[in-house]
């Protein structure tokens, strides 16, 4: 539902001139969600499709005070569709969809980029919305792991068997190196593939290499 819709003020200025507050963004995404469910019965509903990294963890560049508490956007996002979610037994959610283009050039960190969804052993060397995480700044948090987070959160407001899953549905790097692409665009699909808890992913650009490595997945990744 939506795409991107913190940063709409930047991308679609025309209409929309300064950017909405959190607490109306959920609202209307909780109404569509619920009319899209009525409609659509066997529908997967996604969302919050943020841009990038820094907006996983922050609407308008801060955290949102919820009931005297201080959150990020990820944790704030699922704790209001969970509550709306338990209130109403209408299923609100199927899959936590995130972006994500990392800006570095170095060709080591960009082939560790997969390790940022799931790894919780993973420092990652831009790692900056996530220092947020707890509702305040601590620029000791280097560890991304945003879809484990994403898990605790929804186990938290949810409970276990919750059955929501995760997504990137825009991603692309810097870089022109053949290999560099092949090697990021496959350990990207390996992660994803071996993880159960994920949903899909797709790329936003398609680089010399990539082609590559859907040859060699389509010809030699069978069960």
């Amino acid at each position: 539902l939506d795409n991107e819709p913190v940063i709409w003020n930047g991308t679609h200025d025309d209409v929309i001139r300064a950017n909405v507050a959190a607490q109306f963004y959920v609202q209307k995404y909780i109404a569509a969600a619920k009319k899209a469910r009525a409609l659509y019965p066997n529908i997967k509903l996604t969302g919050p499709v943020a841009a990038n990294e820094w907006q996983w963890y922050a609407w308008n560049d801060a955290n949102i005070n919820y009931n005297g508490k201080n959150y990020s956007w990820l944790e704030y996002f699922i704790k209001r569709v969970a509550e709306e979610q338990i209130s109403s037994g209408i299923r609100l959610l199927d899959v936590i969809d995130l972006h994500h283009y990392p800006s570095g050039t170095n060709q080591d960190n960009i082939m560790q980029y997969h390790r940022v969804y799931f790894d919780g052993t993973y420092v990652f060397p831009e790692a900056n919305g996530v220092k947020k995480v707890n509702g305040g700044w601590d620029a000791s948090i280097t560890t991304e792991k945003v879809f484990v987070r994403c898990n605790d959160w929804l186990n938290l407001y949810l409970g276990a068997g919750h059955g929501v899953k995760f997504g990137v549905s825009e991603t692309d790097i810097n870089s022109s190196d053949v290999s560099t692409n092949a090697i990021w665009y496959a350990s990207l699909l390996g992660e994803f593939m071996r993880n159960k808890d994920a949903e899909y992913l797709t790329p936003w650009t398609w680089k010399t290499g990539m082609w590559e490595t859907v040859h060699l997945f389509s010809r030699y990744n069978h069960e």
